[in-house]
């Protein structure tokens, strides 16, 4: 789902968002004006049901509390005024929220309290007893502000406040779905919750009791909304998993059970309250399941997956161990209702960011460390519960003997799952250097260093394929259409290359991603900056090689030519000469020759040998297609041809030495000499060292030398030399 401006006139979104700022700062005034009539102790109280008492937590220093001497600390049990009769406390006077109440009769018992002591909360003669025996007289006084609200409610109604501009912006702005109308439903189900909840907050002892069996029913009633909405989404987003509309129906149960609990209908099991809100996680972990392999081939919808997981269950799994959880089994709740309230908002933000594919791309890489580090949490607050619950180990007893499990037994177990089964994929620069070195440190063509760049990226990330190649210059890599490419600059930094799907398109690229092939291409330009400085200091040697053997070893064998005249010695002087030439030549690899001509010169100097030893040399086949030899390719084929005769001269028998050549369909060219050998030799087998060397110059030229005896039709006994050389 994207996150367009749909709407023609976005001006109606700006006033909508205006409106919500009204109706927050109206609620504000409502509740300023409801503190203003209530009566005020100067002291904040806390429920103690099971010990039929109201214990003071907080008391101001200049409220009528602190000038009665009362203190923090005290359990109020009984209560009396001129008028009325010491009345025994339940302690049911001070809740404030449905997290303190098990089942419908305790609410109706909440109310009633409430009913028989707010009248005596406004008579100046006001008495409280505490369970030591002591008489507060404390003289209530009318009136508050709503500047007197404890700090909590003010965090609540600011939380409220955000929570509502958010879920206005998304509905106004985002373009029309099922996921954005779950979202914004959602939302305003969470900050109706929270202004509830700021409005619970804000009593002292207690709120007016016509009031609670509405407010409470109110905040449940946006609970309810908040989480069915998530609810409903997990089945349409990313991908809307059924065409029958279940979103719908859950959200259908999810008011049917609410309904039930405000209207007192039935009791729901273990605890009416907590079940209704604790039943959306199974409900949601399968279509996260479903979600899940719905976006196998689809890395945005899987990583909004996550996103969504870690947004949601993180949180959701926290606030059910730590305040649900303990509820069920009658234990005081770790986290209080403000909290969860905190909670649910870091919820919604990260669901609502999760929507507008903020970061997407980073879950990949955060996903599991962050749900094992989790899992680790949840493990000891579940086992410190259990403890508590099953055993009734003091508190500090069980935290330490849950780290103690937590070592013991989840540590290991998650070491050996990650050994196992989760090993890491990600790809980092010191599984590619091998492969990275191999491939380009022998490399000195700039198109065959970017070929090669650009196939071994593709490579290295699975790439599905290699997209535009734009003239853009970059200077680092960038995450293009929310990790679903990688635009990377190429080797020469004239132009940038685009790679399409990571993993074939199962991942994302990632910042990870973004360093490592940054690392990359700064190791393949240092790789050709290296190269052209050993090849520039090669051609210097290679040239001050040529000067001293031209100057040097040239000019003596002149001299030699000259003094020697036609002697012997004068024309071994002269073929040591030609040698040094094309010595010369192949150092330099600056000339060219066809290699047509190339192999009639080989051939012509063979037949001129053979008929020296008086031995018969014939050319079989002659087919070879237009080729240009390079002046090193040129000496070291004639080289190799010169050690062929020679070995067929020495072994081969008088009218039996054959030469063939021709180009293959490749391209490559194909040389084979025949010999049929002589049938007493002293040396058959020689030193092999013509065909060493034979095998080293045929290397060099990237080819392939195969040498093998053979029968021929007559039952003679035949050696083949066959060689191929890529052109």
């Amino acid at each position: 789902m994207s996150i367009v401006r749909s709407f023609p006139r976005p001006e109606r979104s700006y006033f909508a968002i205006f409106s919500v700022l009204l109706i927050w700062v109206l609620v504000v005034v409502v509740i300023g004006l409801d503190l203003s009539k209530r009566p005020y102790l100067g002291a904040a109280f806390e429920a103690d049901i099971e010990g039929a008492a109201i214990t003071v937590v907080a008391v101001s220093k200049t409220g009528p509390a602190a000038g009665a001497g009362l203190t923090v600390g005290k359990r109020i049990t009984h209560i009396s005024t001129d008028s009325t009769a010491e009345i025994h406390l339940s302690g049911f006077e001070a809740v404030i929220g449905r997290h303190q109440l098990h089942s419908y009769e305790m609410i109706q018992e909440t109310i009633e309290a409430k009913q028989q002591i707010w009248p005596m909360l406004f008579d100046p003669s006001l008495r409280l007893y505490s369970d030591d025996g002591q008489v507060f007289s404390v003289s209530p006084t009318v009136g508050r502000s709503v500047f007197s609200l404890p700090l909590k409610s003010y965090l609540t109604l600011v939380q409220s406040l955000l929570v509502m501009v958010i879920t206005v912006g998304i509905w106004a702005f985002a373009a029309p779905s099922r996921a954005v109308n779950y979202l914004a439903l959602s939302g305003f189900g969470l900050a109706t919750n929270a202004m509830c909840g700021s409005y619970l907050g804000s009593s002292l002892l207690t709120i007016p009791p016509e009031y609670f069996r509405g407010i409470i029913n109110l905040a449940a009633w946006g609970f309810t909304v908040f989480s069915y909405g998530l609810l409903a989404l997990f089945f349409c987003f990313p991908t809307r998993l059924f065409r029958w509309p279940i979103g719908e129906a859950i959200f259908a149960i999810g008011v049917a059970l609410q309904a039930s609990i405000s209207f007192e209908l039935f009791e729901l099991p273990l605890h009416s309250f907590q079940f209704a809100n604790l039943f959306p996680i199974p409900i949601a972990l399968f279509g996260s399941l479903l979600q899940w392999r719905r976006s196998k081939n689809d890395p945005i919808g899987r990583a909004s997956v996550m996103w969504f997981s870690l947004s949601i269950y993180g949180v959701v799994s926290a606030v059910a161990l730590l305040y649900s959880l303990p509820i069920m089994l009658k234990i005081q709740p770790i986290m209080s209702p403000h909290v969860v309230n905190f909670c649910l908002a870091f919820i919604y933000l990260g669901i609502a960011a999760g929507t507008l594919k903020y970061r997407l791309f980073d879950m990949h890489r955060v996903w599991w460390k962050t749900v094992t580090w989790l899992m680790g949490g949840f493990f000891v607050v579940a086992a410190d519960l259990f403890l508590v619950w099953q055993f009734r180990i003091d508190q500090s007893e069980a935290l330490f003997l849950s780290l103690l499990l937590a070592g013991w037994i989840y540590f290991p177990i998650r070491q050996v799952v990650f050994q196992r089964f989760l090993k890491s994929h990600e790809i980092t620069i010191h599984t590619l250097v091998p492969d990275l070195v191999s491939s380009f440190s022998s490399l000195r063509d700039d198109d065959e260093i970017e070929g090669r760049y650009i196939s071994f990226l593709q490579r290295s990330f699975d790439a599905d394929k290699i997209g535009s190649i734009s003239p853009e210059m970059i200077t680092s890599a960038q995450i293009e259409n929310n990790g679903l490419a990688l635009q990377v600059s190429n080797v020469a930094g004239n132009r940038s290359i685009q790679l399409i799907g990571k993993a074939h398109a199962r991942q994302l690229f990632s910042s990870k991603d973004v360093e490592t092939v940054d690392v990359i291409l700064n190791l393949i330009r240092g790789m050709k900056a290296t190269n052209q400085a050993l090849d520039a200091q090669q051609q210097h040697e290679r040239d001050r090689i040529v000067r001293d053997l031209h100057d040097d070893v040239g000019g003596r064998l002149l001299s030699l030519i000259y003094q020697a005249g036609d002697s012997a010695l004068a024309n071994e002087a002269r073929s040591t000469l030609a040698a040094l030439k094309e010595t010369l030549v192949v150092v330099e690899n600056t000339e060219t020759i066809d290699v047509d001509i190339a192999w009639r010169e080989i051939c012509t100097n063979a037949s001129t040998r053979f008929s020296q030893s008086e031995q018969a040399f014939a050319i079989a086949e002659h087919n070879l297609a237009p080729r240009v030899l390079s002046a090193r390719e040129y000496v070291n084929l004639k080289r190799v041809m010169f050690e062929v005769t020679s070995n067929a001269m020495k072994h081969g028998t008088r009218d039996s030495i054959v030469f063939a050549a021709r180009t293959l369909s490749d391209g490559s060219l194909e040389i084979a000499a025949s010999n049929t050998i002589k049938a007493h030799q002293e040396d058959i087998d020689g030193s092999h060292r013509g065909l060493l060397n034979i095998k080293t110059r045929i290397a060099e030229l990237g080819g392939s030398f195969r040498a093998e005896p053979r029968k021929t039709p007559l039952g003679e006994d035949q050696f083949v030399v066959t060689l191929r050389i890529p052109l």
